[in-house]
């Protein structure tokens, strides 16, 4: 017999974390002009999409399971094939998150430091020589 409840516990967080990868990629990532980062980061925000697809579809098969009285063989193959769809693309995109992140730490230059900002009406330590 299928936990229903563990199914739908575990897939809750999972869930969760596909949606926030989904949105931090969006949020650091875009906009990029075409090349193989555009690649890997249209690829990765597709696999969260798909792992959020297959959660939303695992969780109300299984709550539906939960509230069926006798075990469908059904329900349970269902939850199979969801489940292993939204595992395994969670799982690949938030590998492919860690390498875009790495990558972005590793090999992108640090911004240089603005000049400060010089006032006409008080005079800093730093803005002396150019009043």
């Amino acid at each position: 017999m299928l936990d229903y409840k563990a199914v739908i516990d575990f897939n809750k967080y999972t869930l969760a974390l596909a949606a926030a990868g989904f949105v931090y990629v969006l949020e650091k990532f875009t906009p990029l002009t075409f090349g193989l980062v555009f690649v890997t980061v249209t690829f990765t925000l597709f696999l969260f999409l798909v792992s959020i697809l297959a959660g939303i579809c695992l969780f109300a098969i299984a709550t539906s399971g939960l509230h069926t009285q006798p075990e469908s063989e059904t329900h349970s193959r269902l939850i199979k094939v969801f489940g292993i769809t939204h595992a395994s693309c969670v799982a690949l995109a938030m590998l492919i998150l860690g390498i875009l992140v790495f990558s972005q730490l590793v090999f992108t230059d640090p911004k240089p430091e603005a000049a400060p900002t010089c006032c006409c009406t008080s005079v800093a330590p730093d803005c002396a020589d150019k009043i």
